[in-house]
């Protein structure tokens, strides 16, 4: 009994023994190089061949800790420009996804705003084209990383790259991606000065606040510079305040307003669209047609005839000609067949699809081509129901 004691204590003995080493002494497994390592190896090369090979390992490299973004931030700065090294760097910088590592891409967009205030004022420091160029695409690479990183300690430095053209605009959408409010109205400024920023998409308050400008007669020299905000809006809370715009004096606002209204428009809008559909700019009707063919609505049939036969613009005949066969409008056959004689090719040709899809059959018409028929036979299977599986 002794003896069988004393063998299974020598055995989980011997098997403690060779667990134990692996756990208590890990420094004793080869750890894979870090960034560090490996950048340092790659500088400190002669040979051509290993230290491209040293780059696709790096290439390979995940950015995890504060000391790898501080490597980068390291590679980027340095004076002499090593253009692989540089590339590889910023491949990794699209990386890094740990918000607390925004601090050290913070760091390199500090480092690059001298560059970037010297560029501006037509001073190149003696850097080559792509040298300026590659760092101008990092800084905005940084910048829509910061974006989704949302650390709000990047909100100082990213306000500041909105001065510079360029940069302007991924700027402002990181910080709206941050939830930044502070630089709302610098934005607003630089939007109606003819700025590249997306002020109307940082919220539903300057989304009202664009629509009330439009309609401030004492800012009428900024209109044309404020509607292109309107495209940019993204609350749906702003639907109610855009219909007064359809009938504003300036044209560009009425078909801004009616294309961001119909990207929004649900079945409850029905009385709206019908108002649209009557409306004298084209670019509000022609919004209306997209708006039935969102909704997939049959009703409009009567309408949408009248229109591919009668208005005045082909842009809205051609589109009317194309809802009829988007929508699967059986009944509007005749018509679209009269519409085969529209003075305007693209009107003929929309028709031509519409009535292929409708019917099966490739009508002649003045200007058919091959190109037009393959068209249309790929329309037809796009826009043809799905066969469920049995």
């Amino acid at each position: 009994m002794k003896d069988r004691k004393a063998l299974i204590f020598l055995i989980l003995s011997l098997g403690i023994s060779f667990v134990i080493p692996n756990i208590v002494y890990p420094e004793q497994q080869k750890d894979k190089p870090s960034i560090r390592t490996l950048t340092e190896q790659y500088q400190n090369g002669k040979d051509n061949d290993k230290r491209a090979e040293i780059l696709k390992q790096l290439q390979k490299m995940e950015p995890t800790t504060p000391e790898d973004a501080e490597q980068l931030r390291k590679i980027i700065a340095q004076k002499e420009w090593d253009e692989d090294l540089f590339v590889t760097a910023a491949e990794l910088v699209k990386k890094i996804n740990k918000p607390d590592l925004a601090y050290g891409l913070i760091g390199i967009l500090e480092d690059e705003k001298e560059m970037l205030v010297n560029v501006s004022k037509g001073d190149k420091g003696g850097k080559s084209q792509r040298e300026l160029q590659g760092r101008f695409g990092i800084s905005w690479l940084i910048i829509q990383q910061l974006g989704k990183l949302k650390n709000p300690n990047a909100i100082p430095v990213l306000k500041e790259c909105l001065q510079f053209k360029g940069l302007q605009y991924s700027a402002s959408e990181a910080l709206r991606e941050i939830g930044d409010k502070t630089s709302s109205e610098q934005m607003r400024e630089l939007a109606y000065k003819g700025g590249d920023v997306n002020y109307g998409g940082l919220g539903f308050e300057e989304a009202k606040k664009v629509i009330a400008d439009l309609q401030d007669k004492s800012k009428e020299k900024q209109w044309s510079q404020i509607a292109k905000q309107i495209v940019l809006i993204n609350d749906p809370k702003i639907k109610p305040y855009l219909p007064p715009l359809f009938t504003h004096e300036k044209y560009y606002v009425c078909h801004e307003s009616a294309s961001k209204f119909t990207s929004m428009v649900t079945q409850e809008d029905i009385p709206i669209i019908n108002e649209m559909l009557k409306n004298t700019e084209f670019g509000v009707r022609h919004s209306a047609i997209d708006a039935i063919k969102r909704l997939n609505d049959k009703s409009f049939g009567k309408v949408l005839e009248e229109l591919l036969l009668h208005d005045p613009y082909s842009c809205v005949r051609s589109n009317a000609a194309n809802a009829l066969g988007y929508v699967k409008i059986e009944n509007s056959i005749p018509p679209l067949e009269k519409a085969l004689n529209d003075k305007d090719l693209y009107v003929r040709q929309q028709t031509f699809i519409s009535l292929y899809i409708l019917t099966g059959k490739k009508y002649d018409f003045e200007g058919k081509d091959a190109v037009i028929e393959r068209i249309a036979e790929r329309q037809k299977i796009i826009q043809a129901p799905a066969k469920r599986k049995l």
